[in-house]
This record gives C-alpha cells, structure tokens and sequence, in this order.
C-alpha cells in the first residue's frame, strides 16, 4: 500500500486482513495492485482465476481481485487512497446486492455503469451454464467422477464439492469448452465488466 497518501482510512484490523489479503491473492498475477492502472474486484476465487487468464487485462496492467475473505468496502478504500481505478462485478444474489451497495456508497458521483456489473444469474457458474458451456461443465465434472441425475447445475455442484475444487471445475471447463469451439464467450456480465475497466484503466 505504499502508493497510498494515508493509513488513517483503514482501522489496525482492517489494515492487517487486507495487508494479508493482498499478499495472499494479489501475490500470484504478474499484475499488482501497486503496479495497475486499475482494479477489477470480483465476489471470489474462480472469476479471479479465469480473469486472470484473460490476456488483454494483464495487457492493460489490470489487477484483477477477489474480495470474498476480506470484504469490498476496505479494498475500494484502499483502492481510492491508491488513485487507482476500480470496477466491482457482482452477483444478482443477496449477497450480490450488499456488494453493490456497498459499492455505490463508495462511487462519489462516479457513474455507477462505469464502476459495478450486476450479471443476471445468482452465480458465476450459473452465469457459465446459461453461457453455452453447459455441456462442457458436465464433462469435466464427469470426469472427476461426479455423478449427479436430474441434469441441474445445483445437483452437479453439490456432487462435485468433495470431488472437484469450483475453481479446478470452472477453470477446466472454460479450456474444455474453448478448445472445442473458440467462439465460446465469457458471460455478458463478465464481459460488460472488463470492457468497463479497460476503459478506466486509460484514464
């Protein structure tokens, strides 16, 4: 946090979950938070994953994190010290609902299209499933040996959870899906959001 003009807007607690969450997440990505242009938060470690992987964000020298074990509010504070650029996607659940209230409560004017995404579906594998990767997600998690029988997303994940890591079956699926057809796309959301802090990240 050394680009930060102050410590003042972080309590002692605060400062040591996100020095640690920082060191945790944003340690393992050629791009920091100290080095980008902008930040793209996003609810967990999958979509940090796959984004990651997105070659014109690192491109961009977009930080792309995920903010489930330390909470938004300390990290848009932290980004807003840093004067960096941030953009949050969310989910349309109830937890998606705090975090972009939460977020709105930090824009301070801003344009809040340009700074938050809410995807349509309640998760981001949901988001995949009604995506066109649906037949890939299933392959995959057949192959890690998960059984399920109605054919439902909820089904396969409670199957898959002693079996398969989310963030392995996701990950897996996405290059399963793409080798198969490269015109496979992320979900609009997803996309509606990196275009977004692509832009930001000009400024």
């Amino acid at each position: 946090m050394s680009r930060a003009k102050k410590n003042a807007f972080l309590s002692a607690a605060e400062t040591e979950r996100v020095s640690a969450h920082l060191a945790l997440r944003g340690g393992d990505s050629s791009v920091t938070l100290t080095t980008s242009r902008a930040v793209l938060f996003v609810e967990g470690e999958t979509e940090r994953l796959v984004l990651r992987d997105h070659s014109s964000l690192a491109a961009s020298a977009i930080c792309v994190l995920d903010f489930g074990t330390v909470g938004l509010a300390p990290l848009l504070r932290v980004a807003d010290a840093m004067e960096i650029p941030w953009h949050a996607l969310v989910d349309c659940d109830e937890a998606g609902a705090h975090y972009a209230a939460t977020a709105r409560d930090h824009l301070r004017r801003r344009v809040e299209s340009r700074h938050i995404t809410i995807a349509a579906e309640p998760s981001f594998e949901q988001a995949l499933w009604n995506a066109g990767f649906r037949a890939s997600i299933i392959h995959v998690a057949q192959r890690h040996g998960v059984e399920f029988d109605d054919g439902e997303l909820a089904s396969l994940l409670r199957a898959a959870r002693l079996k398969v890591p989310k963030p392995l079956l996701v990950t897996e699926s996405i290059k399963h899906a793409r080798a198969i057809d490269l015109s496979h796309q992320l979900p609009r959301a997803m996309q509606t959001a990196i275009d977004a802090v692509q832009l930001l990240s000009l400024r």
